[in-house]
């Protein structure tokens, strides 16, 4: 009985996968679908911690490329547009305003005392790690696409 739970098992995750497969794909090419991940992937390493799936969206939508693919490449980058949040915003902190005092520290600071404060010191730094996101988004772009194009199999199905 386990073999016979473990082969269905197997038989509905392939079906699922072939699904999802035909999803991301959409009919498209290869080169069309690797465009579109690394956009996804490209905007998904945005230091936007609001916004990111619906710029996808509208983006995918706009440049008529596969919604799916687009948002897979958002969403498979989430933990490291996590990780290089901060390296953005201190960027923008001392590229963009290096005589203003350490404002990530006052954040810190203002966060139990006075939300509203932090909350637009927060859009400030986040102004000015867009920025520096914006100067560096044409090399993520194209190395993106130069590593998902590689990856992706000649004949996609």
């Amino acid at each position: 009985m386990i073999g016979f739970n473990a082969l269905y098992f197997r038989h509905k995750m392939m079906a699922l996968r072939n699904t999802l497969a035909r999803l991301l794909v959409q009919g498209h090419s290869r080169r069309r679908l690797a465009w579109a991940l690394a956009l996804g992937i490209t905007l998904g390493l945005a230091p936007l911690v609001w916004g990111t799936t619906l710029i996808c969206l509208l983006l995918a939508v706009a440049l008529r490329l596969p919604v799916a693919a687009v948002q897979a490449g958002n969403y498979a980058v989430y933990p490291l547009q996590m990780a290089l949040l901060f390296p953005f915003l201190t960027a923008g902190q001392y590229l963009l305003a290096p005589g203003q005092p350490d404002v990530l520290a006052r954040l810190r600071q203002t966060l139990a005392a006075d939300p509203l404060l932090c909350a637009r010191l927060f859009w400030q730094v986040n102004l000015r790690g867009m920025a520096v996101w914006l100067v560096v988004a044409p090399l993520l772009m194209w190395g993106a696409y130069r590593l998902v194009h590689r990856l992706l199999p000649e004949a996609v199905p």
